[in-house]
């Protein structure tokens, strides 16, 4: 049974060992599409414009954000598959909102840009859904961002990520990164900063809990800008985006590893069509300006369902709003060689297994050593007594000892009487 607990550790323990950094979405297809004109009227008579970020409130409802700053929520159904934007409610007051994040309770987090001309400050808001007003902001930008940020150019990407996908702990965090790089930083570095989502406070919003390192891609010496995260269990998906005359769509997977990110390239989407990572044609759809992307709840089998959305910017010459469906076909098994941001916990943990392990060894050890010293009587001990012999010249005489701090102890009270008189004499004797 020792061994088998043995063995049983030291398993556990081998499977701690591959420090790798793994890839979930092995395959990525197109299932659908669906494209509204410019100028779509809502049902309650607003119009439908500039989305730039989308998650599910519940698995029929979707909540977007526009960059006029409002919310509009959709009915959504996937099979077949249909978007069915309703109604539009402003930001109150207005904001260039880019992200969105909703909690579990049905929390809403809106992230903005800094933008001079619409007023719009750098941040990430609350935001009642209903009303649309703005009750404040519970996580704090560090105040390098605030001051480096560039125009129109802030918090377009925001997700709740676990702590896994970002190289933490088991902790859920709110995840943003500018657009673009800060101002003076190399033009494709980018910080993607972490809250823990626990401490967000309206009244004392903390700075980031964590920095991890992003690099975004170039096409011809022009960086990309980050638009949209979303996040999977161990990894993040990052939507790259140019925004040119002709737009170049990028999405990534980006797993952490050691305070930065791995990226493997999922779909290329340009004016060739969209391709996926190893250059093979996934689909001829039209590419324009997309900015928002967001995970359907439902899983199929080893699949996730993605929506992506392109922001319109209001524009007659652009397509339309149009909603695109993916599927994402995920496993773990793909990996590729470097440390994982998880490295030092596990070969804590490791150590600990091996430990454990070795402990129980010698546990086990010393057990069947004594054992195997130990005599085993057995029979009817008064016969077994009856029969034993002993030899004279090997009996030793009893000697008694006594500890040296027992000799100078002084005689308990009530008992100096008592010795007096079994002496004879004047000097007490030791009970």
């Amino acid at each position: 049974m020792r061994r088998r607990r043995t063995r049983a550790t030291l398993a556990a323990a081998a499977a701690l060992l591959p420090l790798t950094t793994a890839f979930e979405v092995t395959e990525v297809k197109v299932l659908a599409s669906q494209l509204l004109p410019v100028g779509h009227t809502l049902r309650d008579g607003q119009t439908l414009s500039e989305l730039s970020a989308c998650r599910f409130v519940d698995a029929t409802t979707a909540l977007f954000v526009d960059d006029k700053g409002a919310l509009v929520e959709a009915d959504v159904t996937i099979d077949p598959f249909e978007v069915n934007p309703k109604r539009r409610t402003a930001l109150q007051p207005s904001a260039d909102s880019e992200g969105i994040a909703i909690e579990r309770d049905g929390t809403v987090l809106v992230s903005t840009e800094a933008h001079a001309h619409k007023g719009s400050e750098l941040g990430i808001f609350e935001v009642d859904q209903i009303t649309g007003s703005v009750l404040g902001a519970p996580f704090a930008p560090p105040q390098d961002a605030l001051d480096r940020v560039l125009d129109n150019k802030g918090f377009e990407a925001l997700t709740l990520a676990s702590g896994r996908a970002l190289g933490l702990d088991d902790q859920t965090y709110v995840a943003t990164t500018p657009e673009y790089a800060l101002s003076g930083d190399d033009e494709t570095h980018h910080d993607v900063y972490a809250w823990s989502l626990d401490a967000g406070s309206l009244a004392n919003p903390p700075l980031p809990a964590s920095t991890i390192s992003y690099t975004a891609s170039s096409l011809d010496g022009t960086p990309l800008g980050v638009v949209e995260f979303e996040s999977l269990q161990t990894s993040l998906l990052v939507l790259e985006r140019t925004f040119q005359t002709t737009n170049t769509i990028r999405l990534y997977e980006a797993a952490p590893s050691d305070g930065v990110f791995d990226k493997k390239l999922l779909i290329e989407w340009d004016v060739n069509g969209m391709r996926s990572g190893d250059g093979s044609t996934i689909s001829d759809l039209e590419v324009d300006n997309y900015e928002g992307m967001c995970l359907c709840p439902d899983v199929h089998g080893s699949e996730r369902r993605l929506i992506l959305v392109n922001d319109d910017n209001d524009n007659m010459d652009q397509i339309g709003t149009q909603f695109v469906l993916l599927a994402l076909s995920t496993s773990s098994t793909e990996t590729i060689d470097s440390n994982r941001g998880y490295a030092s916990f596990r070969l804590f943990l490791i150590v600990v297994a091996i430990g454990s392990s070795i402990a129980v060894c010698c546990a086990g050890i010393r057990y069947e050593v004594r054992r195997r010293k130990t005599p085993h009587i057995s029979g009817d001990p008064g016969v077994m007594l009856s029969n034993l012999r002993f030899d004279a010249d090997l009996v030793i005489p009893p000697r008694l000892t006594v500890p040296a701090r027992s000799m100078a102890r002084k005689p308990k009270k009530g008992y100096e009487k008592i010795g007096r008189q079994e002496s004879g004499g004047s000097e007490s004797a030791m009970v």
